[in-house]
Order: structure tokens, then C-alpha cells, then sequence
């Protein structure tokens, strides 16, 4: 009983028609039981009626008897004669409440006889009575109608008049109406259901099919439409449900598109973007970031932050319950990182994720530590020349330099002299450089001339008359187009480097080799010295400004020499290397282009 309690019919249709079916079924069980009764009392009430008017008719009769002006035998005989026309028995009471004149079928019985108190003082105050009873010696029928009517003669009752009718008759009638009371509605509860039927199909149907258009686009299908051509309600909702699916349709490929323009921005960034949800899980992932962490990209999307290989300084960030902005840099196998957390808040005031923005700032914490040297070189560049000249011209000023010693002292302040000249000079041209300002001038430049020139100048600058020089041209006479100065600058910083570092007897070998085809072809040039060569570890750090593998040969050069050098060559849109082991000397080289006739 338990289990078909709790049951619920999940179908429309199925309440429909069972609320139909049980509205029938308690109509019909009512008119079954309640329509016989009222059929049975229907008839009764006309039955009634019918004697009231026939009563009407019997009155003369009656009063003419109880006034004396006709006799018992007339009375009887009208008795007869009026019991035959009317279907009844009729019963003439006196005054006194006596019968006087009774039905010819009982004789004498029941003359003589006096009526009920009850009865007598109704008809005595003028009331008529009309009553269904049980009879004992009146019909063949134990149930009758009877009617008693008052005689009335200026309002004083001198008399009565009863008339029964049975029921047999009317039972007859009864029992006809009650069959077919019972019969006719279960036809109408056929009919009745069918109708039911037909009418919970055409309302469930449409609902049914808008139900599966709205899961349909539950699932994504937003292009789900509903053709229902009918006026009514229903009819108006499916065309409401189409308006709405057309508006959410926009909504939802506006909010698509918005969505898609965001993700490709923010997959487009160079910066790594990260986000997570309350329960530190990754809801969202950029190239950026998953490179910057190593992770992958898809298989990390969903994962908790505790299962991915990430360096703990961001998962303490990730993972940070602070409703307050984040930052920290973090260095992660050579590289420099920024990462900036930001708590995303869900609106009550509490932690509904944090979104992390990941930077490599490598270039330039590697741009910051080079500007602190940078500047550390030039303090220290400048205050050793500085130095000796504010000593010098001071002993000099204050005599203390013997008059023999002060043209000494006033060569080497003048070396100083030009030593910081030419120092200002290089950082001005580099910074010109740098800055992108420099202007190019190319021009057609014959290779052999301009180095031989160099050499020459380079040997004389070094005092070195000792080296030996080879020239491995190919072709035996480059031209080349390039700017002709900045390619001197170029050949004088790298010779000179090479005059300056080779040992005694050393031999320096300048080699070209063409590179490339007709369009475009370039020029390889090398220049191999035979000195102590470079580090390995400090190979990557020649080209800065101030850099010097040896320190106890400061006060051969600036440390701007290279620094110049690759600036001009990459002006130029071309490429610069070295090539060197400690003690096996070095090798520089540079590509420019060739000119083509």
C-alpha cells in the first residue's frame, strides 16, 4: 500500500485522462445512486399533484352527500364510478373525523371508523395533507399516496375527502428510469472518455514537443523552432517559445563570439594567464603560461593545483586566501619571472578564485644587472683616469713635483686626457647606435684597399712591427656594399683587438668566402689571432659594454670595442659570432653584402 502511495503519474496525458476518467467515474457512480431515488420522488410529486386536481373534481360530489341533499346509496354509487375513473380509492370523513362513505373493495370495514387526532386537527384547522405511507388493509400495493383535502364551508369544517392511489404504477416507471439511468451513463462516460482522450493527446502533444525543443536547446541546439499554427493559448505559446528561442539565440552567439574574441586575445598574449576556482582547481590556461611552467596545456585545464608540477612561490600565490593583489618574482631554470595574483571575488565578499598574470622579465632584469654594471664600469672607467690627473696637476701645482719630472707628468696626464676623449666618444657613438638614430650610407666598397689601409694603421697604433698578416681573399677583389665608415670602425675595433692580443711573432689571418646566390649574396670575413683566446664562461658576455676577459689588461682598451662592433654590424641587418678556446686564440667573424654588377 506504501509503494502505490507514493506514486505519482509523470505524464501529462496520463493526469489528464486520469483526472477525467475519475470526474466520470464519480459523476456516473453518482447518477446511479442518487437519480433513481430522484426519478422515484419526481414521480411521486406528480402523482400528488395528479390528486390534488382530481380531488378538485370528486369536492362537489362529496359536499352534496355530507349536506344531506343526496343519499348513501348515490354517494356509494358515485363512489364507484369515480374509483374507476380515477385509478383510486376514495374515502368520505364527516366532522367528527368518522368515515362515513368507504371503497367499495372493503366493504364495511372501514365505516364507522375515526381518523387521527393528528389528521383530524389538521383538516379541522383547513390544511390539506399529502403524504406517502404504508397501507395494511387499504391496497394491494403496501405503498400509496394519499391526500386528504378539508371541506370547508365559511370557514367551518364540516368534512373530509381521502383519495389513494398505489404505487404500482408508479414502481413500474421507476424501475424503466432506473435502467436506463444506470445504462445511459456509461454511454456517456464512453463517449465522455473518448472526448477526454482526444482532448488530453491534442493538449499534451504540443507540450510534449515544445518540452523536447526546450531540451534540445538545453543541449546547444539553439536553432530548434516549434510549428504549431493553432489560435489558441497553445498556439500563442509556441510562438512566444520561438521569440524567445530566436532572442536566446542572438544572446547566445553574441555571447559565443564575445566569448571567442577574449580567448583568442587571451591566448594571443605573450603574457601567461592562469585561473583557478574556490576549490584551487584550473579553470583556465594560455600557451603563455603552460610554456612559461611547463605544463600542459590541456591536461592541466580542471586538474587541483596540488597535482601539477608547478614551483611552490606560485602555488603559495595560487593558493593565497588574501583579498588583496600579489606579486613576486620568481626565477625558474634560468629564467626570470613575474608573476601578479589577483583575487576574483564572488560577490558576497568571499574567495571565488584567483587569476594569476605570468611575465618573463629575463630581458629585462638581464637589461637592469647590465645598466648597474654599465654604470658601476663608467664610475670606475672614469675615476682611475681622474684620479691620476687631479694627483698630478696638484704635486704640480703645489710644487712638489721637481721641475725635471713635470713634462713626465704632464705626458702621461694628456694620455689620460685622451684616453677619456675617446672613452666619451665610444659611449656617445654607441648610444647613437643603440638608439636606432644612426643613418646608413652604402655605397660600392673594394675590401683590399680598405684592409690593407687598416692593417697599416692598427700595426702602427699597436708599435707592433713584429706580427706577420695574411690575406686569404675570395674573390681576390671583394666589393662589397655597405656604409664605408661604419665598415672601417668595424675592421679597425676587431684588427686592433687582434694586433693588441697576439704574441710576439704572432701571425694574424684575415679569410673571406662568399655565401648565398646572385640575389642577396654576402660576404664572410674572419680575422683569427694567435693569443690567449676566451674563456668559455666568458663568451657570452664579450659584447657588453665594459666587459673584459682579462682585468689585469684594463688599461689596454675601454671594454666598448665589441660592443660598437656588433651594434654597427647588426645596423647593417647582418650577423656577428666569435669563435675561440682559452690559449688557442680567437676567431671573429661577420657577413656583409656583396655587390653584384
Amino acid at each position: 500500500m506504501s509503494h502505490f502511495s507514493g506514486w505519482r503519474p509523470k505524464s501529462l496525458f496520463t493526469r489528464f485522462f486520469l483526472s477525467f476518467l475519475v470526474t466520470l467515474t464519480i459523476s456516473a457512480l453518482a447518477i446511479i445512486m442518487l437519480m433513481p431515488q430522484q426519478m422515484e420522488n419526481l414521480l411521486v410529486n406528480l402523482a400528488e399533484d395528479e390528486l390534488i386536481s382530481k380531488m378538485a373534481k370528486v369536492r362537489p360530489t362529496v359536499q352534496l352527500y355530507l349536506s344531506g341533499r343526496i343519499t348513501y346509496a348515490e354517494m356509494q354509487n358515485n363512489v364507484i364510478i369515480l374509483e374507476s375513473l380515477l385509478g383510486g380509492q376514495i374515502y368520505v370523513v364527516d366532522r367528527n373525523g368518522v368515515i362515513r362513505v368507504s371503497s367499495v373493495d372493503y366493504g364495511n370495514l372501514l365505516l364507522r371508523q375515526r381518523i387521527s387526532d393528528e389528521d383530524y386537527q389538521s383538516l379541522a384547522a383547513g390544511e390539506q395533507i399529502t403524504r406517502r405511507e404504508q397501507g395494511t388493509i387499504t391496497l394491494a400495493s403496501p405503498i400509496h399516496v394519499t391526500a386528504r383535502s378539508p371541506l370547508m364551508e365559511q370557514q367551518v369544517f364540516f368534512g373530509a375527502l381521502y383519495l389513494q392511489v398505489p404505487l404500482a404504477a408508479l414502481t413500474t416507471t421507476a424501475l424503466i428510469a432506473r435502467q436506463q439511468v444506470r445504462v445511459m451513463p456509461l454511454i456517456v462516460s464512453f463517449f465522455a472518455m473518448l472526448m477526454s482522450v482526444l482532448t488530453a493527446h491534442s493538449l499534451s502533444q504540443p507540450l510534449q514537443r515544445m518540452s523536447n525543443a526546450a531540451l534540445r536547446m538545453a543541449r546547444g541546439e539553439y536553432a530548434t523552432r516549434i510549428t504549431e499554427e493553432r489560435d489558441d493559448e497553445l498556439g500563442q505559446l509556441g510562438r512566444s517559445f520561438n521569440l524567445m528561442a530566436v532572442s536566446l539565440e542572438v544572446s547566445v552567439r553574441s555571447l559565443k563570439d564575445e566569448r571567442d574574441r577574449i580567448r583568442n586575445l587571451i591566448f594571443a598574449l605573450t603574457e601567461g594567464v592562469i585561473a583557478t576556482d574556490d576549490q584551487q582547481r584550473v579553470l583556465l590556461l594560455n600557451p603563455s603560461a603552460a610554456n612559461y611552467l611547463h605544463l600542459d596545456l590541456i591536461g592541466s585545464l580542471g586538474r587541483p593545483l596540488g597535482e601539477l608540477p608547478l614551483p611552490k612561490s606560485i602555488t603559495q600565490l595560487l593558493t593565497s586566501s588574501s583579498l588583496l593583489p600579489q606579486s613576486n618574482n620568481i626565477e625558474e631554470e634560468g629564467h626570470v619571472l613575474s608573476v601578479a595574483t589577483s583575487p576574483l571575488s564572488d560577490g558576497a565578499g568571499g574567495l571565488s578564485g584567483q587569476i594569476a598574470i605570468i611575465k618573463d622579465i629575463t630581458e629585462a632584469a638581464k637589461l637592469e644587472e647590465q645598466r648597474r654594471v654599465f654604470v658601476a664600469n663608467v664610475s670606475h672607467e672614469l675615476r682611475t683616469p681622474l684620479t691620476s690627473i687631479q694627483g698630478f696637476v696638484e704635486g704640480i701645482l703645489d710644487q712638489t713635483v721637481p721641475p725635471e719630472l713635470q713634462e713626465r707628468y704632464l705626458n702621461i696626464i694628456h694620455q689620460e686626457c685622451i684616453r677619456l676623449t675617446r672613452m666619451i666618444r665610444e659611449l656617445l657613438d654607441l648610444s647613437h647606435f643603440e638608439s636606432g638614430q644612426m643613418e646608413l650610407y652604402p655605397e660600392v666598397v673594394e675590401l683590399r684597399p680598405m684592409l690593407q689601409s687598416i692593417i697599416l694603421q692598427a700595426t702602427s697604433a699597436a708599435g707592433r712591427e713584429d706580427l706577420h698578416w695574411e690575406l686569404e681573399l675570395s674573390p681576390e677583389a671583394p666589393l662589397l656594399y655597405c656604409d664605408p665608415d661604419c665598415l672601417g670602425q668595424i675592421l679597425l675595433n676587431l684588427l686592433s683587438n687582434a694586433t693588441r692580443f697576439s704574441p710576439n711573432q704572432g701571425v694574424i689571418r684575415v679569410r673571406t668566402a662568399p655565401q648565398g646566390e646572385e640575389e642577396g649574396a654576402k660576404l664572410q670575413i674572419e680575422i683569427s689571432d694567435q693569443g690567449p683566446g676566451i674563456a668559455a664562461e666568458d663568451l657570452p658576455y664579450i659584447w657588453d659594454r665594459f666587459f673584459k676577459a682579462d682585468r689585469s689588461r684594463s688599461s689596454k682598451g675601454t671594454g666598448l670595442g665589441l660592443a660598437i662592433v656588433r651594434s654597427l654590424v647588426e645596423a647593417h641587418q647582418e650577423t656577428i659570432w666569435v669563435e675561440s678556446r682559452s690559449g688557442e686564440g680567437a676567431t671573429f667573424g661577420f657577413t656583409m653584402a656583396l655587390y653584384r654588377v
